[in-house]
């Protein structure tokens, strides 16, 4: 049987170019320069001492499931210098801005699968909660995750260096996953500045819960080697990585992306153009918001919201443990950057749950107390 891959460049309107590719290659590029939408694609399950150039026939019905192919050694520096911008053992420096709840967890995942990480966040304080928190998370791997030794443990935590200088977070970093709080001109202000200081090799990512990565794009300096990776919360559980690109996105970028997330243990979900909230959000945002009006309008106590969720759906949890999980001030976030109905919402909850400390799960009470 051969094997059959389809992937779409973002930005293509929906077009495929589907390749039936001989099983005999383990790792095969197409560069698919004469197509209207030009393409990198390869099978990642092996790599064997000779690469494959694989280029399409003049003629390709898009309609059809497969398109004939000419295989011949890559013997081109062009062919040999593709080959290179996609192999994955590239990425193994990662640095990870913003050392909260969420990304925390990302920094300790990856370090727990090998990668080097470097955890970047603004203060002593907020690395001091950072430390807190992988000492937790070491705990909770030993307890959850299968195979997690103390020793797995201890080389994951090795892998870990926490700094306050953005600008030397940076410098060696093969990958930057960005985690900073849903405000878009921080966002800016931070990619601006590490966009000067990261070497051109550098991707950029962003785990933005709701804004599009075209906002980001300009501000990185390399919208080329930009792209959105959006995590859910306890990774080592919910293990989605969700990749949106731009049309600016190189399909390079984009899938060697999707490789690290496989390689840190994330199940991929590639979005195959730009959505607010990609699949997660689009459908937990409103879910979240509806409670919150219910609550905040007086006519169900959260208990009661939760309660009614899991017994008509036969759900494990209910919305406001959900909040909990997350932590209340991302979605405060979203909430004071939305319209007037949100901004009351968050108006609401930094006052009655933020401004007393009762921030979700992680500080021990939220909309419920955690002993």
């Amino acid at each position: 049987m051969p094997w059959i891959r389809r992937w779409q460049r973002p930005g293509t309107n929906g077009g495929f170019v589907e390749f039936s590719i001989p099983p005999t290659p383990e790792f095969v590029v197409i560069d698919c320069e004469s197509l209207q939408y030009p393409l990198r694609i390869w099978f990642p399950s092996g790599i064997p001492d000779l690469d494959l150039l694989v280029s399409p026939t003049p003629f390709v019905n898009r309609r059809l499931y497969e398109a004939s192919v000419v295989i011949r050694p890559a013997e081109t520096a062009k062919a040999r210098q593709v080959h290179k911008e996609v192999r994955m053992s590239e990425i193994r420096k990662v640095t990870v801005l913003g050392a909260g709840v969420l990304g925390s967890q990302i920094a300790f995942q990856s370090a727990y699968k090998g990668f080097d990480i470097t955890s970047y966040d603004i203060s002593n304080e907020a690395l001091d909660g950072a430390r807190e928190r992988f000492a937790g998370l070491g705990e909770t791997y030993k307890r959850d995750v299968a195979g997690a030794t103390e020793e797995a443990v201890r080389e994951a935590r090795e892998r870990l260096t926490l700094t306050m200088d953005l600008e030397d977070s940076v410098a060696n970093a093969d990958l930057v996953v960005e985690a900073v709080p849903e405000i878009l001109s921080l966002k800016q202000e931070i990619y601006g500045k590490i966009g000067a200081a990261a070497p051109s090799k550098t991707v950029f990512a962003t785990n933005s819960s709701t804004l599009l990565p075209s906002d980001l794009k300009e501000s990185t300096g390399r919208p080329d080697r930009f792209l959105a990776l959006h995590f859910a919360n306890q990774v080592w559980q919910f293990n989605t990585a969700e990749i949106m690109g731009t049309p600016d996105t190189d399909p390079a970028v984009f899938a060697a992306v999707v490789e690290f997330a496989t390689e840190i243990g994330m199940v991929p979900i590639e979005l195959h153009k730009e959505k607010a909230g990609y699949v997660l959000n689009s459908l937990l945002v409103p879910f979240l918001s509806s409670a919150a009006q219910l609550a905040a309008g007086g006519y169900a106590d959260p208990e009661a919201v939760d309660k009614t969720w899991k017994i008509a759906t036969g759900a494990p949890i209910g919305p406001f443990q959900i909040y909990d999980i997350i932590g209340l001030s991302t979605p405060y976030n979203i909430m004071a950057n939305g319209d007037d109905e949100q901004q009351k919402l968050a108006v609401w909850l930094k006052e009655n749950y933020i401004d007393k400390g009762k921030l979700g799960l992680a500080s021990g009470e939220g909309f419920y107390r955690y002993s």
